[in-house]
C-alpha cells in the first residue's frame, strides 16, 4: 500500500505540475524530476531534521484546500450544481481506493503515541484530526460532484477551469 500511495503522489503532482507550470514537458519526465529531488530525503534518519520540510508540505497542503473549495465554491456560484446520481455504484472500488489512500498514514499512531509529550490528550486529538480529515474530504467531495457532477475525476483539479496558472 505504501508503494502505491507514494506512486500515486509522484502521479498526481507531475500531472497538476504539466497542467499548470509546465505543459511543454511529458509527465514522466516531471516524475523522474521529483523522485530526484525527493530520494535523498530517505537518507535522514533522524526524523526531527524533516521538520522544516513538513511545515512547508503541510502550508501547501492547508494552502491547496483553501485554493480548491474557494475554486469548487466559485465554479457551483457561477454555473450551479449539475443533476447528480444519488449512488453510483461503478465508483465503488475508487471510494475504497480512496479511503485507502486518504488513510494511509494509520500506521504511524503508535508511533506517536509512543512520542507523545502528554499521552493522556491523544484520544481526543486524534479522533478530533480523523473527523476533520473525514469532513474535509466527504466536502470536497460533495462540491466537487455538485459541480462536475457524472465527470469529476479522481483528482478533482483536473476538472478545475484554466485559470491564472493554466492560461496558454
Amino acid at each position: 500500500l505504501q508503494v502505491g500511495t507514494c506512486c500515486s503522489y509522484l502521479i498526481n503532482v507531475a500531472e497538476m505540475l504539466h497542467k499548470t507550470f509546465f505543459p511543454s514537458i511529458e509527465t514522466w519526465v516531471l516524475i523522474c524530476c521529483e523522485a530526484t529531488v525527493i530520494s535523498p530525503l530517505v537518507l535522514i534518519r533522524n526524523v526531527a531534521k524533516l521538520s522544516p520540510v513538513n511545515l512547508v508540505g503541510g502550508a501547501l497542503t492547508i494552502l491547496g484546500i483553501c485554493v480548491t473549495f474557494g475554486l469548487l465554491g466559485s465554479q457551483l456560484s457561477s454555473d450551479g450544481a449539475v443533476s447528480v446520481e444519488p449512488v453510483n455504484s461503478r465508483g465503488l472500488m475508487v471510494c475504497i481506493g480512496i479511503a485507502c489512500f486518504a488513510f494511509e498514514g494509520i500506521g504511524l499512531v503508535i508511533p506517536i503515541y509512543d512520542s507523545c509529550r502528554f499521552p493522556g490528550s491523544f484520544a481526543v486529538v486524534y479522533s478530533a484530526t480523523i473527523a476533520t480529515i473525514v469532513l474535509l474530504i466527504v466536502g470536497m467531495s460533495f462540491l466537487g460532484y455538485l459541480a462536475f457532477g457524472c465527470e469529476t475525476n479522481t483528482l478533482v483539479l483536473v476538472n478545475l477551469p484554466e485559470g491564472l496558472l493554466t492560461k496558454g
